[in-house]
């Protein structure tokens, strides 16, 4: 499949790679555009020359490899033509349907998946754009909501397909003057009934996956996730029957077809740093990482006793842009119909009150996106019936926010355990017809802790099974199931219709 810009894009030289991310085995295509005329073309990829070739009349040319079976995590693919050398990396992982496009000035795109239907999520990143200019995208002639780039050049967004009919559809991402183009192929969307049947949660049993239509984003969510290497109970990534099951909880997630992945804090022990990141997260949940969309946890900033307290240096180091600026650690985004918002929780570093930057921004961005449905999530839950009861008292003025402005979900982790709390509002009273509906989700991993008798509200309650949270966000409502690790039963779900 040649995925060649028109010739109007820019006439930079770039190269387009895909899939950029896959198993050892997989084929992959190399197609460069806006060389030089009829000009010799080399591609190596690993060090390994793969094609010796000339561009056409256009300047483009196109070749394919196999990645190798071992010896590479990213595998350098560099394309060297009249003098112009550009360098595509293959990430070697079982995330695949990636595309990347480079330019010669060194200008970075990735898209994941690299098609999708209308309606369903695509995730861009990009680097070596002009720092703070806004990022402009659209898929045809249709526009599409991106963020502005930050101030190290890059950008990470969800957005969402627009309604168009299948086929082949060019996507152009300018910033400034800087522009990339690639083909995205969207799908025929199949016909499905997005009908919920009812509002009565479904509890306990063994309720199969929901059934989501290509259009309607699904979604996982836990934290309290990964150990540090340095733990007794590491075991090479592969944990204990119950501490640091990080490995099993993210086999839940790889070839999942999720439209993101939320980690929802403590994502790294024991103090976040980017050694302890790149030796045990990206090992397991790290191989989801191009879609997913993180919040802090205390972990994160070096906040427990033996760590060096810091800005989270290794949490931001790790993510780059997808965890939004380091200084305030919060950010939001769309997936279908939803508007989601990442807030940080660690308010004695990020102030939460009331008249805090944080929540003004919070109300700022809900009165900008009154989607009929919304979602938040952060670290410490505001409810709990485990070893934090009865919660925190700082996220208070977050949950106001969201409660004031419709909002139907709140997810956190904090507590090693799952639970499950009826609609209240930010004081804990049950408002079904208003109130937002909290998951306590600290299953990622790590170990679990005591449960205290249960919170007014508390619907479901488990401390014996590692897991993730399932969501559908369908276009009125959500359904909700917890999926345990392999071998466990525990099972929780529902559904609900937003306000």
């Amino acid at each position: 499949m040649a995925l060649l810009a028109p010739a109007a894009a820019h006439a930079e030289s770039k190269v387009t790679l895909v899939p950029a991310s896959g198993g050892a085995g997989t084929r992959a295509s190399v197609t460069g555009s806006d060389f030089g005329k009829r000009d010799r073309v080399i591609v190596r990829a690993g060090g390994r020359v793969i094609s010796v070739t000339r561009t056409t009349a256009r300047g483009s040319f196109r070749a394919t490899f196999t990645v190798p079976r071992r010896g590479f995590r990213r595998l350098p693919v560099v394309s060297r033509s009249g003098g112009r050398r550009i360098v595509n990396i293959f990430h070697v992982s079982t995330v695949s349907d990636v595309g990347e496009i480079v330019s010669r000035r060194g200008r970075r795109l990735r898209w994941t998946p690299a098609r999708g239907a209308a309606g369903s999520a695509v995730n861009l990143e990009g680097s070596g754009f002009p720092a703070g200019r806004l990022v402009r995208a659209r898929f045809g002639a249709q526009k599409v909501a991106t963020p502005r780039v930050d101030r190290d050049g890059e950008f990470s967004a969800l957005v969402t397909v627009p309604s168009l009919a299948a086929g082949r559809r060019f996507v152009r991402v300018k910033a400034g003057r800087a522009a990339l183009g690639f083909f995205f192929r969207v799908l025929r969307r199949p016909a499905a009934d997005d009908g919920v049947a009812g509002g009565t949660p479904r509890d306990g049993g063994d309720v199969p996956p929901p059934a989501a239509a290509s259009g309607d984003p699904v979604i996982a969510a836990a934290g309290d996730i990964a150990c540090s290497p340095e733990s007794s109970s590491f075991r090479k990534g592969l944990g204990t029957s119950s501490r640091c099951r990080q490995k099993h909880t993210s086999d839940l997630l790889v070839n999942g077809r999720f439209s993101a992945v939320l980690p929802l804090g403590d994502i790294q022990y024991e103090c976040g740093t980017l050694s302890e990141f790149t030796r045990s997260y990206d090992l397991s949940w790290g191989r989801v990482k191009p879609i997913t969309r993180p919040v802090p946890g205390n972990h994160e900033y070096g906040t427990p006793s033996g760590c060096t307290p810091g800005r989270a240096s290794g949490y931001f180091g790790y993510f780059g842009a997808a965890a939004g600026d380091p200084a305030r650690g919060y950010y939001s985004y769309d997936l279908g119909a939803w508007h989601v918002v990442a807030l940080n929780s660690n308010c004695s570093i990020v102030s939460c009150s009331s008249s805090s930057a944080q929540v003004r921004w919070l109300r700022q961005d809900l009165a900008a996106h009154p989607a009929p449905c919304t979602l938040a999530y952060w670290h410490h839950p505001r409810f709990t019936s485990g070893s934090n009861a009865p919660g925190s008292n700082s996220v208070k003025p977050l949950y106001q926010a969201l409660y004031d402005h419709g909002a139907e979900v709140v997810l956190a982790g904090h507590d090693h355990h799952y639970e499950r709390f009826a609609p209240q509002d930010a004081n804990g009273a049950r408002n079904v017809a208003r109130g937002i509906r909290e998951f306590v989700v600290g299953t990622g991993g790590r170990n679990f802790h005591s449960l205290n008798s249960p919170r007014p509200n508390s619907e479901v309650r488990n401390n014996s099974t590692f897991g993730i949270l399932r969501l559908t966000l369908r276009p009125a409502s959500y359904e909700w199931q917890f999926v345990p690790e392999a071998g466990k039963t525990f099972r929780d779900a529902g559904a609900q219709a937003c306000h």
